[in-house]
């Protein structure tokens, strides 16, 4: 059986169960039913067994399971217009398919939502990449831009080399002179001291000579 008949069937069993509940207190007939199923399901000889089958199995008529176990499908043809009431496992059945359908659509929805939370990270995760690639970008431009130009660098040392050399050779230059100047005025002052000396030493040297040349003098006269 193809999968549509399968769930069209299945719909069936659970629209009569449906139908009976709305009926507890006054019963529904086989034949009352199917005319309100004419509508729901293509109604055959196939069809018709299997619903009759299910309607004995899940409702009950006195008259016909009083004392009884079960029931067959040539038994039940005696009673296609009587009423029937829904049996107590029949309606805890629609309960448990209720509970199940109820929960499926909780599971569906809690489904959806662990997708859309799935989208959402996945977005977010992208949004998160871009946000971070732009921080390396700016972390790039700005070391970038941080970086001096070393060619004005060097040229500039360079520059301040040459002159820090320039500089260096006048300050030698000017130290020199200053030096050459001083040696100078210090070998002046040395040898004003050195004709000094000597002056004194030859004054020095001539000053008894004079005093005995005077005393022999004096002596000269007095004779």
């Amino acid at each position: 059986m193809e999968e549509s008949k399968i769930l069209e069937y299945s719909n069936i069993y659970i629209k009569v169960l449906e139908i009976g509940e709305s009926k507890l207190s006054s019963g529904i007939a086989y034949c009352d039913l199917l005319t309100e199923l004419k509508d729901c399901i293509e109604i055959n000889n196939c069809s018709t067994i299997a619903l009759k089958k299910f309607f004995c199995d899940n409702f009950f008529h006195k008259e016909l399971h009083d004392g009884k176990a079960s029931v067959t499908i040539a038994e039940f043809e005696g009673h296609l217009c009587c009423n029937f009431v829904m049996s107590g496992e029949a309606w805890n059945k629609l309960q448990q398919y209720r509970h199940f359908q109820n929960s499926k659509t909780q599971i569906d929805l809690l489904q959806g939502q662990i997708k859309i939370a799935e989208q959402n990270t996945k977005e977010a995760q992208k949004e998160s990449r871009f946000a971070r690639n732009l921080a390396y970008g700016a972390i790039a431009i700005s070391i970038l831009t941080s970086i001096p130009d070393w060619k004005s660098l060097f040229d500039s040392t360079n520059s301040d080399i040459k002159n820090n050399t320039t500089l260096s050779l006048q300050q030698e230059t000017s130290q020199t002179i200053q030096l050459q100047r001083t040696n100078e005025l210090f070998d002046s002052l040395l040898d004003q001291l050195n004709n000094r000396v000597a002056v004194d030493k030859t004054k020095k040297e001539n000053s008894p000579k004079n005093d005995k040349t005077l005393n022999n003098n004096l002596k000269s006269g007095k004779k």
